[in-house]
């Protein structure tokens, strides 16, 4: 009995570092994550992005998705459909998911939460991602997933996690910033599934929330956790570790 249990102990233990390992990665990056600005010796104004790879994959859907193929080259309908995106001040919120993203995994990291040695989970043409940020894309994005074991497709399918419009306008509505008591952000918001998905099978008003961009990434990879009614949110540290948020990127 001892041996099984000491057996179970160590599972638990790699199991967990994996996780840290994939989390850590993504933290490395996103703390460098930067948008920077100059003019070349043309004259011409550039720019260059640094973020994580499902940002990327996020900001890329978007401009793919404006693009009104009437530019002289791809590349330069691209530019447009950005410029088009950026400056828009209507002020609307969006009455449906953001982006569609597509997704390669492992079947037996999918059910296990994290990738192992051979494994991938990954947004095709771009690279990497955590697990975890594959089950956080698809509440507001639509998320097409392919199942792979090894070499061979054992599945294709795309999430019914994304929130309905009539339930969008109700949520903007309640909630106009982030419901993380002290966080007074209001814009760029992102939807958080209180309960998760997996357990409710639905999308509920009262099971979701609004949570900015960092605090949804704490609720989804450092086990942070919103709770209480609207209007009594209380904001609860991870059950395990000293509670410390990693830094916000300078």
């Amino acid at each position: 009995t001892a041996g099984v249990a000491g057996l179970r102990a160590e599972a638990r233990r790699v199991e967990a570092s994996a996780r840290t390992d994939e989390v850590a990665r993504e933290d490395a990056v996103r703390r460098t994550r930067h948008a920077r600005q100059w003019v070349d010796p043309d004259g011409a104004w550039r720019m260059s992005v640094r973020g994580t790879v499902a940002a990327g994959a996020r900001i890329w859907a978007a401009v793919d998705a404006a693009t009104a193929g009437d530019a002289e080259s791809r590349d330069a309908d691209a530019f447009d459909a950005l410029e088009r995106l950026v400056t828009r001040a209507d002020g609307v919120e969006a009455a449906g998911p953001r982006a569609t993203v597509h997704v390669r995994v492992d079947h037996a990291a999918l059910v296990r939460g994290h990738t192992e040695a051979g494994e991938v989970c990954e947004i095709p043409g771009l690279g990497p991602i955590p697990v975890a940020t594959a089950r956080a894309l698809a509440t507001d994005s639509i998320l097409s997933v392919l199942v792979t074991d090894g070499v061979e497709v054992v599945g294709v399918a795309h999430t019914g996690r994304t929130i309905r419009a009539n339930v969008r306008r109700a949520l903007a509505d309640r909630s106009p910033s982030c419901e993380r008591p002290g966080c007074p952000l209001d814009h760029d918001l992102e939807i958080h599934h209180l309960t998760g998905f997996a357990v409710t099978g639905d999308t509920r008003l009262d099971d979701l929330a609004r949570l900015c961009g960092f605090d949804h990434y704490l609720a989804t990879h450092h086990g942070y956790r919103l709770t209480g009614p609207p209007g009594a949110r209380r904001w609860l540290p991870p059950e395990a570790g000293d509670g410390r948020a990693p830094p916000r990127a300078a």
